[in-house]
This record gives structure tokens, sequence and C-alpha cells, in this order.
């Protein structure tokens, strides 16, 4: 039931004005830069007359040089001497459009703080809170997500999802992962206390099916983990939590909502975590980035009821998990009432708008007064249309309308580290998992000044040690640095219990190995298995009856289009051992077909060999680069398949044998070997033949990533797009895929807003869940012979 006003109906308006004025019952701060534009608010009758004008404290607040916001303009929209009873707990809503319209409720509730609000109060506003007006009725479809509950959820008959029992509590909000599917967060209790989870559910008529049920986050203090808030950003979801210990906390899902990670405080940049006094904090996605809006404990907020105002915004750094403490801006002041109990909601590409009402709990007559804080963006956002439609998904670029896509098998991912300079590129990243599930990716950087000799900006920036080492205890959802080594490229070794990184030294002058008894933490000294320029990229390799067999480039200029070369160790031996190494000839480059440059000059290459056991034949798998003028794998889809042999003396032998159609095999491709499954799996990129803003032509087209499954590793069937970009100059791309029970995880080389496809700006890392879903039974069934 709606109430309406119980003296008159108001309208409110915002009027601008140059006057610098001061602000009512707020003193401006070291924090907060001096106002610009007085803002006063006209109190009118719902017949149209005006009934007061009041000073709004309005003032406008430039946002800092590093944050993704530009200024934020705040002031008093509805002035709690305008109506009777105390209204507190504003939503804020959009109806999408031009104009778009705004929808706000406001709660009637007692004056002594005992959060009973038996009463909502509706109001629209056509012209962006020009005019506000009460209605009856609320029309944004958007208030139907606020209030769901178990009987809105359709059970699967099968018993596959169970809903848990007891008492649920559910929140106001819904992060869609597609235009049918939500991730809706909700609060179980156990006696006092609580606990957050989500459920990830489908449209299915007027109901809700559920998907999956997430794991539960808890904490011990008082009543657990309260009023969750979940975003959704770069291909992750986050979720903002309120907590009793004297924090807030925030977690992250890689999968859409079907896990998360053990909540952390929320912290700044320093490490330092932010005190909070048992109050709510919501985030704000920006294609961007992200914005905490919260409160927390100053030395000027202590006699404010649980120290809730001001009210803050500041940015997030997604990787840490922390607040950029020099982005800090208050949006709404301290006059003394508190202010956290408040909203956030996005309006279209240029703003989001916070709106807080200042709740006396003291039991006094007179009302606080309803905020409004504009929040005006640096950059279009590109999660929200023009008109104020919210894209999710592959939305978030334009598709022809009235064709309904389908969409790439991992919708999210997670960046392990990613860097501003654009002259930096890294090479393909290494992942492994330890015995006690902790990942790690290895994170090799360089520039294009190692195409001249030294690298001289990458020793600039971080020296001889560029290869960053990054961890995971969480799955994956959350990374931090570990150490550094002196590699070019390379791969993770883990063989009984102990962890081994074999790659290509600085500016890969030579091959080395190197050794962890610590997880990563530490390293021995590397040590030369072979001198000489090489390239030793993360490709397949094969551990065969306690011999490890990989293979690599040999980049040396006295090879023209380089060579490759296979190696082994005897693994019973110390690896850190040269003579535990032996090494094959030199396999040069066989040349080309004419054919293959489409009847014009064709030169090329070949490189990043992968080494696979067929049936106990090893074979090497060459990614084959053509190129025609500028335009580079002009004939796209063909490796080359060379026989490994060693020969039982200590003597391997690696000879080409053909070529042979391969998909992707223009650009690197990495084969892992699934023994459960008896299968082959593989990454790799395939190109449409249209690219024409490629570097180096539409033959190095990266923005479709590719999973194939085999047999015998050479004819391979799709299982699908396992990711995937819109724009031509983004990739994902250089992956190492591992296998991790039924999921499929691998880490990108990636492209998101570099210079182009190929200089990528980021490391991200992927999550497949049932990977081996997306195969079809290859075994044929016995034939029986007629008798």
């Amino acid at each position: 039931m709606i109430k309406l006003l119980t003296k008159i109906g108001l309208v409110a308006g915002i009027a601008y004005s140059a006057l610098a004025v001061v602000l009512c019952g707020h003193v401006v701060n070291a924090q907060e830069p001096a106002m610009k534009e007085h803002i006063s608010v006209h109190i009118v009758s719902k017949q149209g007359s005006e009934a007061a004008t009041t000073g709004g404290g309005g003032k406008v607040v430039a946002g800092a040089e590093a944050s993704i916001v530009r200024e934020i303009a705040s002031a008093v929209i509805l002035p709690g001497s305008a109506h009777d009873d105390l209204w507190v707990h504003p939503n804020l809503v959009t109806i999408p459009g031009n104009p778009i319209q705004f929808e706000l409720a406001l709660r009637s509730t007692d004056r002594r703080g005992g959060d009973r609000h038996t009463v909502f109060n509706y109001f629209r506003t056509d012209d962006d809170f020009g005019h506000l007006h009460p209605i009856d009725d609320p029309t944004s479809p958007a208030w139907e997500l606020m209030g769901l509950t178990p009987e809105d959820f359709r059970l699967p008959t099968d018993g596959s999802v169970e809903l848990p029992e007891g008492e649920w509590h559910w929140a106001r909000n819904a992060a869609f992962i597609d235009s049918s599917t939500i991730v809706y967060p909700f609060l179980t209790r156990n006696g006092n206390r609580r606990s957050v989870r989500t459920v990830v559910s489908r449209k299915q008529g007027e109901k809700w099916a559920p998907l999956y049920v997430s794991n539960a986050l808890a904490n011990d203090a008082g009543r657990g983990l309260l009023e969750p808030q979940i975003v959704q950003q770069q291909h992750r979801l986050f979720m903002t939590m309120r907590a009793e210990d004297g924090f807030g906390y925030v977690s992250v899902s890689a999968d859409n909502g079907r896990s998360w990670s053990e909540p952390q405080a929320w912290r700044w940049d320093n490490g330092e975590k932010i005190p909070m006094h048992t109050t709510m904090t919501k985030l704000l996605s920006h294609s961007d980035g992200m914005l905490l809006v919260y409160t927390r404990i100053r030395e000027d907020n202590r006699d404010v009821f649980r120290s809730r105002a001001p009210l803050h915004c500041a940015d997030v750094d997604p990787r840490t998990l922390s607040l950029r403490r020099p982005t800090e801006r208050v949006i709404i002041p301290n006059r003394g009432l508190p202010v956290g109990n408040f909203w956030v909601w996005p309006i279209d590409q240029t703003r989001s708008y916070v709106c807080a009402t200042e709740w006396p709990r003291d039991g006094r007559a007179a009302n606080g007064d309803t905020w409004l804080a504009k929040i005006y963006w640096k950059r279009p956002n590109q999660r929200m249309s023009p008109n104020g439609h919210r894209r999710v998904g592959s939305e978030e670029s334009s598709k022809p309308k009235g064709i309904q896509w389908g969409n790439p098998l991992c919708t999210s991912f997670v960046t392990v580290y990613d860097w501003n300079d654009r002259r930096l590129i890294s090479d393909a990243p290494a992942l492994v998992k330890l015995p006690d599930g902790t990942l790690l990716c290895a994170v090799e950087l360089w520039s294009r000044d190692g195409f001249k000799g030294a690298d001289r900006l990458a020793e600039e920036l971080y020296g001889q040690n560029r290869c960053l080492i990054f961890g995971s205890t969480d799955g994956g959802a959350t990374w931090q640095e570990r150490s550094r080594l002196p590699f070019a490229t390379g791969k993770f070794l883990l063989h009984e219990g102990t962890l081994y990184f074999i790659g290509s030294g600085i500016e890969w002058q030579g091959l080395y190995i190197t050794r962890s008894s610590d997880g990563g933490q530490t390293w021995d000294d590397p040590v030369l298995l072979r001198e000489g320029k090489v390239y030793a990229a993360s490709t397949g390799w094969v551990v065969r009856d306690g011999t490890l067999y990989w293979a690599a480039d040999d980049m040396s200029p006295s090879v023209k289009d380089r060579a490759v070369f296979a190696f082994s160790c005897d693994l019973s031996r110390d690896p850190l051992d040269v003579a535990s190494w032996t090494f094959s000839n030199d396999e040069r480059h066989p040349g080309l077909p004419q054919s293959f440059g489409r009847g014009g000059h064709n030169g090329g290459k070949w490189l990043e060999p992968n080494v696979v056991d067929v049936g106990g034949k090893l074979l090497v798998i060459v990614r084959v680069r053509t190129s025609q003028g500028k335009v580079d794998a002009n004939v796209p889809n063909v490796a080359a398949v060379c026989d490994l042999e060693n020969d039982g003396n200590g003597e391997l032998k690696l000879s080409f044998s053909h070529y042979y159609p391969f998909p992707g095999g223009q650009n690197q491709f990495h084969i892992v070997r699934d023994k459960q499954a008896k299968l082959f799996w593989m990454t790799s990129n395939q190109v449409t033949g249209m690219a024409e803003h490629c570097y180096r032509g539409w033959g190095k087209e990266r923005r479709f990533l590719m999973l194939h499954y085999s047999r015998d590793a050479q004819n391979w069937f799709p299982a699908g797009v396992l990711a995937m970009w819109r724009k031509e100059t983004q990739s994902f791309n250089y992956c190492t895929p591992v296998i991790d029970g039924t999921d499929l995880l691998f880490v990108s080389r990636t492209s998101q807003d570099a210079t182009n496809q190929h200089d990528n700006d980021c490391i991200t890392f992927h999550r497949l869940q049932d990977f081996r879903k997306t195969a079809v039974d290859l075994q044929p069934e016995p034939t029986r012979r007629k008798q």
C-alpha cells in the first residue's frame, strides 16, 4: 500500500545559481573542495503553487585526477520540514527513455530508529528532479527485483537445485548475467547470525528457475554479514557487505555467482583496513572501473550515530580490492545526522546517482533532509546506453537489432595484472595449480625495444626480473604478486611436489631452469641449459615414462625463419643438473608451398611448437605463419607436423613430416591432454577473414578464442567460442590451459584497451566449469563382424 503525504502533496525543484553562499550547516574542510554553485530547492504544493523555498546546502566537488569521476553535484531535494512523517531508506530507480524518468521511494518509520517501515511513499520526476510528483503506483520494472522471496522461485522437479532452509532475508538488488539470468543475494539466519549466499536464476514465465546456489559467506561477529550488494565489472561479480566487527567486506565471483571468494575487509591502497561502524557500503560499476560509496569512522564524526556521516566515495582497485585513497571525496556532508542508509543507481553513460536521507535517531520531532548526489563520469560508461538501459554481458557493445545472439562459453574473467604504459607487452602467461590449491600465474613483460637490442624500457620499469609471479589462494578470484624472475618466457613444471620454472632468459638469451621450495615465494639461481637466442613460450608438453618432452624456437641471427628444436629431461634425476637434459637437432623451416602465397611472393616462419603423445608416438606440432607483403598469416589454419624420435641411446631426432589443416594454426595454440576423457583439448584463435583494423593484417585477428577437442591432436572438433571481444583491436590469445577436475582454467595475454590486438595491456584468468559437457563422445562403439 502506498501512503500519500498527509498534509500536502509536494513537488521539489532544483535551481542553480552562480552565487557563492555559505553552505547550510556544512563546514567545508580540507578534503572537500570549495563550492562552485548554490542549489536551492523550491517546495510546491500538489496544485502547483509554491509553498516554501529553502537553502539546499548544495555544492559541486571535482573528482581526483586519477579518478574515473569528473565531478559530483549534491543538494537537498526534499527537506524534512516538508512532510510530517519521518522518511528514511530512499530507493531510486529509472525508466529508460528520452527523457529518462525517475521514481523515488521513501519509507515512513518510527522516530526511535526501530527500523519499522510500514508505509512507502512514491514519487516520479520526468525532468531530472526539476519537479517531483507523488504517485500511487510506481511503474518501473526495476521494482520487481527489489523484494523477491522463495515463493518467486520455481524449483526444478529433479531436485538438482535446493534452496537453503530456514529464515530468509532478501537483498534489494540483482546483477544480470544476460537478459534473462540474474544473480540475486540473500541472507540465511541461524539464531541471530546471518550469512550471505547468492542464487543464479533464469526467468521462466512469472517465476525464476534457480540454476545454482552459491557457497555461504559468514562473519563471526554480531549478526554476521548483512546488506549484500552485487555489481558486475570486467566480467567479474563484486559483492560488498556490511559486518559488525568494525569493517566492511568485499567478495569476488569469477564464475557468475556460483561461488564466491573468502570475504576480505575493505582497505586503503596501502593495505590499511578502513574502520567502518556496522553500516552498508555500495558499489557503482563503470566500464573503466568501480566506485565504492560508504561511511567510515573519522575523528570528526564520532558523535554521529555509528559514524554514518559524511558519505564518501572512492575508486576501487579491482585487482587488490582496495580503495585508492587520493580519490576519496565527500559526496554528502556531515550535518550531525547519519546518512548511512543510502541508495545508488546508474542513470546513463554520463552519470550515476546516490540518494540518502538524514535520519534522526534520538526521537526528535524534526525530520532529516533527503539528499541527491549526482556523480558525473570522466568518460562514457559503456555499461549503460545513452537512454538509460543497462548493457549486460556481450550487450555492452552494439549488435544488430532483432537478432538473439549466443554467448561465449566463458562470459567472465579476472584481471591478474594490468598496466597503463602502452609500450609494454607480455608474452604467453603460464599457469599451474599447486597441491594446496594455490594457483600461480607467470607474467613476462617486455617492450618493442627488445627487438632492437637491449630492452631499456622493461629494464627501467622492472630491472632484470621481468617475469612477475602472481598467486591466488581463492580459486583465481584475486591475485597478489609473490616474486619475480629473470625470464622472458617460460612455463611451470610441478614434479613430485617440487615447483620448477623453465624458459628463456632475459631478452630470450639462453634456456634456463629454476626451482622453488616454498610455492613460488623464493627461487634458486637459474641454471643455464642451452646457450643462444631461444624462444620458449608456454605451449604443450608431454611427460611420459618419467621423461619430460618439450620444444622451442632457435632465434639465432644465423637461422632464417627460425628453427625448431626439441629437448627432454630425465625426471628421475635432478632437473637442475644439466646432464639430465637431452637436445635434438635444429629442424630448419622447410619452406612453404607456392599455393600458400596465393600466387604471389610468399615468406613466413614457424614457431611456438607443442609436443603431443598420440598412441605412443611423439609429434611436434608447430604454428605456421605465412606472409604476403604486410599481411601475416594470409593462409590461416595450417600447422606443421614433425616426428620426434628417441632412439634409446640418448639421442633425440626431430624431422618435418607434413603440413596439415589446423584450426588457428596461424597464431599461437596450446594443446593439453585429458587423460580422463582420452582427448586432447586446444585453445587457439579463429579469424573471420574480414578484419580491417588488425596489426599486420586480417590473418592476425585474435578476438575470438576457440576451444577444440580431438582424439589424435590433428583432426579437431569445435567445442565453441571460449571467449571473445567485439573490437578488432582487442584479443584473448597466447593462452595456457590447465585441467582442474571438471573445470578448464586458462590465462590469456589479453588486449582490452591496448594499441592493437597484439600488444596487450593485461593478463586475464578464466574458468570454464564442466568443460567436458561442450564435447560429444568421439569414441566409437565396438564393431562386431558378422559370423
